[in-house]
């Protein structure tokens, strides 16, 4: 599944959508597939297409779909239908409501017509409305599409792909203007702290070594060794690193620096105005801490105190 932090939710994917003569993706067929292509939150294009499944379909999912026997008749099976819709996909992201439902159904299938499994990124807007529309009585399609006063058919896959697009469409706005809101928070030593471990966090880095202290009027944070050095107190906020101007560049395009200066530990400033400019750095941050964690259990390895040393820094207050 596609991680969801601080990254945000992309502008291009394709919705996708089946229904089904059940819930098994080994005994159970697809009766309909939908993909929705949406290019900057537009929709450009679409794929949709009964299915065949060369059994009765029950009259239970008729009675929900809709779907018959008699509309599925003359359409084509999976074996002609997959193909054409594994290459509408591309290599887009997929978004789906209760994704591993559908992914089940198309790999399960995939692997029966011995195709080349999807390896798309897949967004799962279940999770994305738990966390963006908390408010809601639960997180159904049914209930969310009531939300959003959207009046459209409920199982009928090209119907629910657009439903779900709304969906996604609105976590996406509350997580813009959540960003914008972070944005405009002042840069001080506690915000700049937190973002740094919530780069960490997100990308599954232990935070138990992590500290901070003030040097001077820099801030560094630590993992028993420096991890990365700040300064977002006074007129000019920066980081400060050993790699050279160049090396900087390569790190951030949209980062400016300057030289350091000769009283400075360090070659480089990156200079930052807000929490979103140390977003930025999170190559920087994250090739920080792995090398600083593997300097650690070097020195764990090779020192007899090293231990007692490490729960003497342990200690210090967060």
């Amino acid at each position: 599944m596609f991680g969801v932090g601080n990254v945000s939710l992309p502008l291009d994917y394709v919705v996708i959508d089946f229904e089904t003569t059940g819930f098994n993706p080994y005994n159970d067929k697809i009766i309909q597939v939908a993909a929705v292509k949406y290019r900057n939150h537009e929709l450009v294009d679409q794929f949709v297409s009964y299915v065949n499944p060369e059994r009765s379909i029950p009259d239970r999912i008729t009675s929900l779909t809709g779907i018959t026997n008699y509309r599925v008749s003359d359409a084509p099976t999976i074996e002609e239908v997959l193909p054409l819709f594994l290459a509408f996909l591309h290599t887009n992201v997929i978004v789906a409501h209760n994704a591993s439902f559908d992914m089940r159904f198309l790999k399960s299938n995939v692997n029966m017509l011995g195709l080349p499994e999807p390896k798309n990124k897949v967004i799962d807007t279940v999770f994305l409305a738990k966390r963006y529309m908390k408010h809601a009585p639960n997180h159904k399609l049914e209930t969310l599409k009531r939300m959003l006063g959207i009046r459209l058919s409920s199982h009928n896959a090209f119907d629910d792909c657009i439903t779900c697009a709304a969906v996604y469409q609105r976590c996406a706005s509350i997580e813009e203007e959540g960003k914008r809101k972070v944005q405009k928070e002042v840069l001080d030593e506690t915000v700049a702290y937190e973002a740094v471990k919530e780069i960490l966090m997100r990308n599954k880095r232990d935070i138990e070594w992590i500290r901070c202290m003030n040097v001077g009027s820099y801030l560094d944070i630590k993992a028993f060794y420096p991890i990365i050095r700040m300064k977002v107190n006074g007129r000019k906020k920066y980081v400060l690193t050993e790699k050279m101007e160049d090396d900087v560049i390569g790190i951030c395009t949209s980062l400016t620096c300057e030289a350091a200066l000769k009283s400075e530990i360090g070659n480089t400033r990156i200079m930052i105005d807000s929490v979103e400019d140390i977003f930025k750095l999170e190559s920087y941050i994250l090739e920080e801490y792995d090398s600083v964690l593997r300097a650690l259990h070097e020195y764990r390895v090779n020192e007899e105190d090293a231990d007692e040393e490490i729960k003497k820094y342990l200690n210090i207050m967060m």
